[in-house]
């Protein structure tokens, strides 16, 4: 009971990403009516990137049960992936490439997450499992970082495509 207690304390201390640092600015729309596509597009995008946090992130933190152990994390990166997607859809977003750069994402955070609940139980000294969390909590930052630069040039360059297009 004590070695779960210990767990969950680690895992509240992993932070949640309230920074823009990480999510980045929100991307900037163009003047003028031939650019209402782009615009568009943007909007859409702007409007997930605002909501990720509580949507994405903040959801499934909370879906997390207290003293249910590390093992956890690993449904909380499904939850990431699976609450992503429904955020894209609802923005009508959900198409390549950021569906891709979101799988991509998720492709990468999955066995990071399994790797941390393996060593966590390995681990037989609480700072051996603060270490492991910590770092767990400065590479999903990391991640998260690369994932919304990778977005943003995504959407910028499909949104300049159907403004081409339309």
């Amino acid at each position: 009971m004590k070695k779960i207690l210990v767990i969950m304390v680690l895992i509240s201390l992993i932070p949640t990403v309230s920074n823009a640092s990480v999510l980045g600015n929100y991307l900037s729309t163009k003047d003028g009516a031939e650019n209402r596509i782009y615009n568009l597009v943007i909007e859409s995008y702007n409007n997930f990137k605002r909501n990720f946090k509580s949507e994405v992130l903040d959801y499934c933190k909370n879906q997390m049960i207290s003293g249910g152990g590390i093992n956890q994390i690993i449904q909380q990166t499904k939850c990431e992936y699976n609450a992503a997607v429904d955020l894209l859809s609802s923005n009508d977003i959900n198409f390549d490439p950021m569906s891709e750069i979101t799988w991509n994402w998720h492709q990468d955070a999955h066995p990071m997450s399994k790797t941390v609940a393996v060593t966590v139980h390995r681990c037989s000294s609480s700072s051996c499992k603060s270490d492991t969390l910590n770092n767990y909590a400065e590479n999903k930052i990391t991640l998260l970082t690369s994932y919304f630069r990778k977005m943003d040039r995504g959407v910028k360059k499909i949104a300049l495509e159907a403004n081409e297009k339309y």
